[in-house]
């Protein structure tokens, strides 16, 4: 009978040691953690707050230094993420967000779609006009209005100032002649009414600003037949 007893205090000395070894254990853990989180994943070099900072891969979690990471987008979002140097190798490109070059190209390639929309024999009617909103200088412009837009008109500056062609859709403006206390040093001026808003035109001649005047009127009205019957650029 006294074997037996032995064992059963064996048993239990085993199991109160049961907690003490847990415990080292976790001890050991917690210390091997904060080990890893003190050096980068990649580099084993050691962080610190002012020459190598720590970052964490958006991907898997690792710490990491800013040399042994890339960016890349990831499909939960279009941003460009922080990921270890493993991560990127494994994660697809995503077709969804373009490079910087290819942005680029897309613009260009839409800037000049756009140049050919307003391209004289693209257009109902078009010319150069002297253009005047606030203030009192005038600027030379490209106006037109496009066949593909025959509601809308497109002011162009020069090609030096870099800025898109300003669209102004016409239905509910008013066509006019300049007022009897509105004085302009130029000749050939009509201008564009709506609300607070009034925009000055010079022709060249009075045929052009006629031209323009009679055009300009019907598509203000929201009429597009015939608009440019008997027209033709000049």
């Amino acid at each position: 009978m006294a074997e037996p007893a032995i064992q059963l205090r064996q048993a239990a000395e085993l199991c109160k040691s049961f907690p003490k070894m847990s415990d080292s254990c976790r001890k050991s853990s917690k210390s091997k953690r904060d080990k890893e989180k003190q050096a980068c994943k990649s580099c084993s070099e050691s962080f610190n707050s002012i020459t190598k900072r720590r970052h964490h891969c958006k991907q898997c979690g690792a710490v990491i230094c800013a040399k042994c990471s890339e960016f890349k987008p990831l499909a939960d979002n279009s941003r460009h993420n922080r990921v270890c140097k493993e991560c990127f190798l494994q994660l697809p490109a995503s077709p969804c967000s373009p490079g910087v070059e290819a942005l680029g190209e897309q613009k260009k390639r839409l800037a000049a779609e756009k140049q050919s929309i307003l391209a004289a024999e693209n257009s109902l009617f078009s010319s150069y006009l002297q253009f005047l909103e606030k203030g009192k200088t005038w600027y030379k412009m490209w106006v037109t209005i496009p066949k593909t837009e025959p509601l809308v008109l497109y002011l162009q500056g020069s090609s030096q100032d870099g800025r898109s062609p300003r669209p102004i859709p016409l239905p509910g403006y008013e066509v006019s002649l300049p007022g009897s206390g509105e004085k302009f040093e130029v000749k050939h001026v009509f201008k564009l009414c709506q609300s607070h808003q009034t925009l000055y035109f010079s022709a060249e001649d009075e045929e052009l600003q006629m031209k323009w005047m009679e055009i300009l009127t019907k598509a203000a009205k929201g009429e597009t037949e015939d608009t440019a019957e008997g027209l033709s650029n000049p």
